[in-house]
């Protein structure tokens, strides 16, 4: 998604008015009639500056407005280089509804936001309709630089999908433009081709992209077949990238935000880690079903995966168990088994990092990410099972349940609480009986990780799409009263706001650089249970950081005057930004935000809920937690 916003042009300096020569050779006034051409190439090259009034006349409506609302599209009249133009609606006073063909007459102000040329139109009285016209639209190729046809109706001939859709509603054409969800969400696939397309060039996140206004402007769409079956060795090994497809491999392990899978072979290069969270209506999966998935190879940090983009693209075709590799010394390179289920025998567990993990004398860490376990300095397993994944330059074994430690022994005791610990799909481990706890209980201490315990009369404040991540808090309590459920399945649990829920499950702590470290309560679906609806939670009210942010973790609260220092970018996967007045970032973790803030936006109170993830977050969960 493409968002224009202009709030902020301060930095921009006016400049006084003088004559402007324009391509004709015609010398206007500024502040009197030019074409958009003139505006474009005098921004260009520097002679008109932001906050010039400008005048365009005889101009013509190409679009409807953005899908986020943000403005429209205009042109000269017969199109060509320079002759396109955003138009910033967003913080206009009145209404108006552009309609394509118009021609118009608009006052406004030259702006430039993020090096995309736009006028910003303070009222709806300053667009006058005077008529209409024929449009035209500019056909290219082999274009090696596209700045002349920022904002113009382009038309490209003979297109084909180079990938799946992501989750930015992007696809990148064999032009190499991305094609963008800016009016509305098209559906394509890998290897669709296009007789032509048509649609405007907008410029945002330093990127052309071309934007279809209607499914009219996608023309001779016949639909792809996806790219060819592959095995996941050959991904892995070959080091390939981009879209791909795999069948009857087996999952091996389920995480928050994925799962592992491999194909049905021990060994070398057999494993991957595929990535769904942002997916929406990912079927659950577990540990032993065969599945196919379509989806894009990547390298996340170094780390191979698969980026799945829709649903739909993980389909559950039948159940196997899975094979692991079975290890009695270390590999030359544990490359070759990242993603791999693994058995390393005669294990030794040496000391403990900052984050929770263990050496070992197989030169790998063990994590407690999937099943938080209670091994310690000098305890013995003689046979340690888990994935092998990588992340901030380690390799790690992942167990995933008690299961995956035969023959435990010794030990100092430490990070792991009790033996029963979680059997990393939300069960209590080994069985034990849940004893009554509160949530300041489990926060504060007073019941260790891997205890089995039950909440009653909590109230739910937020989740996420997929109902696995479910935000509870305790209505009496002021500091330390919000937990995060995560629940084994998706979509598996149905909740709203402000109902009152008991739930039992295994105290865990999931654990992120550089020191952060999320208390949860593991839950299966059916230990969930709504007891009541109508309980409201006021949030806590902040005015300034606080002295830790710890104690209002999970809890919903509100900020006064929160303003946004810099944009989410979105090619870093994470809709994270900096807030000015607070250490604390807004995340769209819940809710995505981005498209009601950018850099300048403020607000004076926001409402969201405490996440520690990476360092603590705020998450709000609707537009309405945003209250300008």
């Amino acid at each position: 998604m493409i968002f224009f916003l202009s709030t902020n042009i301060a930095c921009l300096k006016p400049k006084a008015a003088d004559p402007l020569e324009d391509t004709s050779g015609e010398v206007v006034d500024l502040g009197q009639a030019i074409s958009i051409s003139t505006l474009q190439q005098g921004i260009e090259d520097g002679s008109i500056e932001a906050d010039t009034p400008i005048i365009l006349n005889d101009v013509l409506v190409v679009s409807a407005k953005t899908a986020d609302d943000g403005g429209f599209y205009i042109q000269d009249e017969g199109g060509g280089e320079w002759s396109g133009l955003f138009v910033y609606t967003e913080t206009m006073s009145g209404s108006y509804m552009p309609i394509v063909g118009d021609k118009l007459k608009i006052t406004g102000l030259a702006a430039e936001f993020y090096d995309s040329t736009q006028i910003k139109v303070s009222s709806s009285e300053s667009i006058e309709v005077i008529g209409s016209g024929a449009l035209t639209v500019t056909p290219v190729s082999n274009v090696t630089d596209w700045e002349p046809y920022e904002s113009v109706l382009i038309s490209l001939s003979d297109q084909s999908t180079v990938s799946d859709v992501n989750s930015y509603g992007e696809v990148l054409l064999s032009s190499g433009l991305s094609m963008d969800n800016l009016f509305f969400d098209f559906s394509t696939e890998y290897g669709a081709t296009y007789s032509k397309i048509t649609g405007v060039l907008p410029y945002s996140f330093e990127e052309y992209r071309i934007a279809p206004r209607t499914e009219e402007d996608l023309e001779g769409y016949v639909a792809g077949e996806g790219p060819d079956a592959v095995t996941i060795a050959s991904i892995q090994s070959d080091s390939m990238s981009g879209p791909v497809a795999v069948e009857n491999v087996i999952v091996t392990a389920v995480a928050e935000a994925g799962f592992w899978a491999q194909d049905d072979a021990a060994g070398e290069w057999n494993g991957i880690y595929v990535y769904t969270e942002t997916a929406d209506d990912v079927p659950a999966v577990a540990v032993g079903d065969t599945v196919n998935i379509t989806g894009e190879a990547t390298e996340y940090y170094d780390c191979t995966q698969i980026a799945v983009r829709n649903g739909s693209d993980v389909e559950v075709v039948g159940a196997s168990s899975p094979t692991s590799t079975s290890l009695d010394q270390a590999p030359s390179s544990w490359e070759n088994y990242e993603g791999v289920l693994v058995t390393l025998s005669d294990v030794v567990v040496g000391s403990e990092d900052d984050y929770g993990q263990f050496e070992t004398n197989y030169d790998v860490l063990i994590n407690n990410e999937l099943f938080s376990h209670s091994l310690s300095q000098g305890s013995n397993v003689a046979e340690l099972t888990g994935v092998i994944h990588y992340t901030y330059s380690e390799f790690k074994i992942l167990p995933r349940s008690e299961d995956d430690l035969t023959g435990a022994a010794g030990g100092s005791g430490g990070n792991g609480g009790d033996t029963g610990g979680s059997d990393g799909t939300g069960g209590t481990g080994n069985g034990a009986t849940p004893v009554a706890a509160t949530i300041t209980d489990i926060q504060t201490g007073v019941v260790a990780q891997g205890d089995a315990v039950e909440i009653a009369d909590a109230v739910v404040i937020g989740f996420n799409a997929d109902m696995r991540r479910i935000f509870v808090q305790d209505p009496n309590a002021t500091e330390n009263g919000g937990l995060m459920l995560y629940v084994s399945s998706s979509n598996a649990v149905s909740v709203a706001l402000g109902d009152v829920i008991s739930a039992s499950g295994v105290v865990a702590e999931f654990t992120t650089p550089p020191d952060s470290s999320r208390t949860n309560l593991e839950v299966d679906p059916s230990d969930v249970a709504v007891t009541g609806s109508g309980g409201t939670i006021t949030p806590i009210a902040l005015t300034a950081d606080p002295a830790d942010w710890e104690a209002y973790e999970g809890m919903l609260v509100s900020l006064s005057s929160a303003t946004v220092a810099a944009d989410a970018d979105p090619a870093n996967g994470f809709g994270v930004s900096a807030l000015d007045e607070y250490t604390i970032s807004l995340d769209d973790d819940l809710y995505d935000y981005t498209a009601d803030a950018a850099a300048g936006s403020s607000w004076s109170t926001i409402v969201g809920i405490v996440d520690d993830y990476y360092g603590y977050v705020f998450l709000p969960r609707s537009t309405a937690d945003l209250q300008q």
